[in-house]
């Protein structure tokens, strides 16, 4: 009976332990990786502007990939996204970096940011359980 305890306590531990360990890794790595993640759609959130941009590609076979570009104070930049319904040469609202221009993103940020924490949290659901 103690035996069965002490496996029941041992087995929950373990598995707190590799959540937790998932999180933090999972968090290090949307902090020090120079994609689109949580800590870049955070800082558009609170420091972003938003502008209008053009389509420029269209990739609907290629995971709905689009490039469009934009124009702040004469300098153009470009960017790239998702977006299953763009068209080349459709006007659409992006959000940049007013100090560094080049970090962009298709749409408004906080609708990424969402995006990013939903599938973080929930994105475990898919994997079965270890037991």
């Amino acid at each position: 009976m103690e035996n069965q305890l002490n496996l029941r306590l041992f087995t929950k531990v373990l598995f707190v332990g590799a959540a937790i360990a998932v999180a933090i890794l999972s968090i290090l790595a949307g902090i020090t990786v120079n994609e689109p993640g949580c800590a870049r759609y955070l800082r558009l959130v609170r420091e972003g502007a938003k502008c209008e941009a053009i389509i420029t590609i269209a990739e609907a076979a290629n995971d709905c990939l689009v490039q469009y570009s934009f124009s702040i104070e004469g300098r153009n930049y470009c960017g790239t996204g998702s977006d299953c319904g763009a068209r080349v040469g459709r006007k659409v609202t992006i959000t940049y970096l007013p100090a560094d221009p080049s970090q962009s993103c298709l749409g408004p940020a906080g609708e990424k940011l969402a995006d990013q924490l939903v599938s973080f949290l929930f994105g475990g659901l898919g994997f079965p359980p270890l037991s």
